[in-house]
């Protein structure tokens, strides 16, 4: 038979620990006041508190990824183009616009794997992608946007300092990264795009290939189509054609689906 004394503390200790509990109780339910969004888990204050191993604990609530990734969103300028650039806004007047339409609605359903889409300037790609981090976003996932020549320009400048390894590390444990007009370059001395710089595709390679590694969620935007990226580097267009399968979409150039020209 347990002793006496040794029940009472036991109950003791049950009933300290059941106040606690309360009390942490009544922390949850205070409301917060980040903005942003509605999170019903942490009621907008960005932790939720728990009882572990007698201590109290505050821990980060899984919609601050989201809210750092809409405050990521808005400093990248994004923000205002995906209120315009949605599903509900994507026109749709070809067979090609249709189908790429069908492959991003599938991809939202279904978050697995990459999404690419390339080919012809000014058919919508960026609109189409943004449609889909928009979703992603909503759902509940993080994100990063940024457009290829930024990044490269960013980490080719750090590339020795530990600012480098931190922003690669952003880039990788992201839930989708969203690669804009990817290995873009400038114009040459002849007026003409310049081929990505071998530093460029050693870059892309290094983005593309952890992001492949850890079965991220990708999507990528871009001037060139696989093949051609498959001819500037076998090795990052394989990776991409691998994970984007059916969510690979090129658009064959052609004058007429450029929209800023008038195409749509």
């Amino acid at each position: 038979m347990i002793p006496a004394s040794i029940r009472t503390k036991s109950t003791a200790v049950r009933s300290f620990d059941d106040y606690r509990q309360r009390q942490i109780d009544v922390l949850n339910a205070l409301p917060g006041d980040l903005p942003g969004m509605d999170c019903p888990e942490c009621k907008s204050k960005g932790v939720i508190y728990a009882l572990e191993d007698g201590y109290e604990v505050a821990k980060e609530c899984s919609c601050m990824a989201v809210r750092r990734s809409w405050q990521r969103i808005e400093k990248s300028g994004l923000k205002d183009i995906m209120n315009r650039y949605t599903f509900k806004s994507y026109e749709i007047r070809e067979p090609w616009q249709e189908q790429i339409m069908r492959s991003a609605c599938d991809y939202c359903r279904n978050p697995e794997g990459w999404f690419f889409v390339g080919g012809q300037v000014g058919a919508g790609k960026t609109h189409i992608c943004t449609a889909i981090v928009g979703k992603l976003l909503q759902n509940g996932k993080s994100a990063i946007y940024t457009p290829w020549k930024r990044i490269a320009a960013e980490l080719k400048a750090c590339i020795n300092e530990p600012e480098y390894t931190a922003r690669m590390d952003e880039l990788m444990k992201t839930d989708c990264l969203y690669l804009d007009d990817f290995l873009r370059t400038g114009a040459g001395d002849n007026g003409k795009k310049s081929p990505p710089t071998q530093g460029d595709l050693n870059l892309a390679y290094e983005i593309i290939n952890n992001r492949y590694n850890g079965r991220k969620m990708t999507v990528i935007s871009s001037e060139l189509t696989i093949a051609e990226i498959l001819q500037l580097d076998d090795a990052i267009g394989s990776r991409i054609a691998e994970r984007a399968r059916a969510h690979t979409n090129n658009i064959k150039r052609d004058i007429s689906r450029n929209y800023r020209l008038g195409g749509f």
